[in-house]
């Protein structure tokens, strides 16, 4: 496996202990390869990459593809679970 990789990986864990540290990454790693937050448009067309985020907990990730949404979409999915201690009163 590829170092660089590895080492990527690590440096994610590390700086992403809870699900908002994580989507924050992974807007920065987005937006370094075209990603927009969908907001920023109107309309969306062939080509366009967006993304949108939910209470800054859950992030999707589109790329808008050219043929008819009858004919099918392909999703690769996952989430995110921290491993943390959540502290709650009673």
């Amino acid at each position: 496996m590829d170092s660089q990789i590895i080492t990527s990986y690590k440096n994610f864990l590390t700086n992403g202990k809870t699900e908002r540290e994580c989507v924050t990454q992974i807007i920065k790693m987005a937006e370094k390869n075209g990603y927009k937050d969908i907001s920023n448009y109107k309309t969306l067309k062939k080509g366009d990459k967006v993304y949108i985020t939910k209470m800054n907990k859950a992030i999707a990730l589109f790329q808008i593809g050219s043929g008819a949404l009858e004919n099918g979409i392909n999703f690769l999915c996952a989430h995110i679970d921290s491993p943390r201690l959540d502290a709650k009163q009673n």
